[in-house]
C-alpha cells in the first residue's frame, strides 16, 4: 500500500518525526526542597514527509492540493512502510516544494509538515 495522505498516494523519499508535549511546568516545594513539576496534557507528534511527483500539471499537483488543505481540515495519514507504520488523522501545517525542469521532465520535490490531530 505504501503511504497515503487524504487518499493520495505519496512516493516518499524522506521521513522525519518528532514528539513534543502540550503541558505546563511550575515550581513547587516538596519535603522542604525545590522541585520542578510538570503536567502533560497531550503528546504532539509532527511528521515531515518528503515525496516527489513527475510530469504533473500544477492544477493536479499534490503541492497545490495540500496547500489548499492548510485550513484546519483533518486528513487521514496512513503508512505501512517497513520502517514506520502509522494510521492517524493529521493537520497540514506547511507545504514546501522545489521544482526542476530537466529537459522535458517536470519533477517536483514536495515537503509537507503534518501535526497529529
Amino acid at each position: 500500500m505504501g503511504t497515503t495522505l487524504d487518499g493520495k498516494t505519496l512516493i516518499v523519499t524522506a521521513w522525519g518525526e518528532a514528539a513534543d508535549y502540550l503541558g505546563s511546568q511550575w515550581d513547587a516545594w516538596v519535603s522542604s526542597g525545590y522541585v520542578r513539576k510538570v503536567k502533560i496534557y497531550k503528546v504532539l507528534r509532527t511528521f515531515t514527509i518528503r515525496f516527489v511527483e513527475k510530469d504533473v500539471t500544477w492544477a493536479n499537483s499534490l503541492a497545490n492540493y495540500f496547500e489548499g488543505k492548510i485550513d484546519g481540515s483533518q486528513l487521514t495519514f496512513v503508512s505501512d512502510l517497513a520502517v514506520r507504520n502509522v494510521s492517524t488523522n493529521v493537520y497540514v501545517l506547511n507545504v514546501n516544494f522545489n521544482m526542476a525542469n530537466l529537459g522535458t521532465q517536470n519533477i517536483r520535490s514536495i515537503t509537507v509538515t503534518l501535526q497529529e490531530a
